[in-house]
């Protein structure tokens, strides 16, 4: 056998031996991260307002058991003239449902109350589906949902895919 042969066999046992090894007992069974970016929210109240336009944002996903612990804000804006700022903790549970519940309005802030809301989160990790809240101060909605906003490519590696093709051509004609 030589040195290649026994690396590779060495290397092959490792990950058969990490696969069969418990890796602990409290991991969450889910695999998403809320805080990866903004999310999009649409959403409409019982009273007709809309809530396109507005922004969810997750600042803290801790693992408790098989969930995770929540905390973040909305960015609300409503198309009767409601802005503001929501913070919130919530459960994100190990059956992807979502569970949030705001504490705290930031002023300035127009036409806003706190609320509870309730959604799933689908098995993409991106989207959040079939959200409904509620509060004492505000109207109700059975109909909201969020999605993570896509991140755009930093300028820097539009000029970096340019740049590595001329060093590649340039490498070519030296070689010639």
């Amino acid at each position: 056998m030589t040195k290649k042969h026994i690396v590779v066999a060495l290397f092959l046992l490792s990950i058969v031996f990490l696969s069969i090894t418990p890796q602990g007992t409290h991991a969450a069974l889910i695999n998403a991260d809320l805080t990866a970016g903004t999310w999009l929210v649409k959403g409409i109240d019982n009273g007709g307002n809309r809530w396109d336009g507005s922004t969810l944002v997750f600042e803290q996903q801790t693992v408790q058991g098989q969930d995770f612990s929540l905390s973040g804000y909305f960015n609300w804006v409503g198309s009767g003239g409601q802005f503001g700022r929501e913070n919130f903790t919530g459960t994100l549970f190990s059956n992807q449902d979502l569970k949030l519940s705001g504490f705290e309005i930031v002023h300035p802030s127009i036409g806003l109350g706190l609320a509870n809301y309730f959604a799933t989160l689908a098995g993409s990790g991106t989207e959040i589906v079939n959200g409904s809240w509620s509060g004492t101060a505000i109207t109700a909605s059975n109909n909201w949902s969020a999605t993570l906003a896509p991140v755009p490519l930093p300028a820097a590696i539009l000029l970096f895919v340019p740049g590595l093709v001329g060093i590649g051509v340039l490498a070519n004609r030296k070689r010639s």
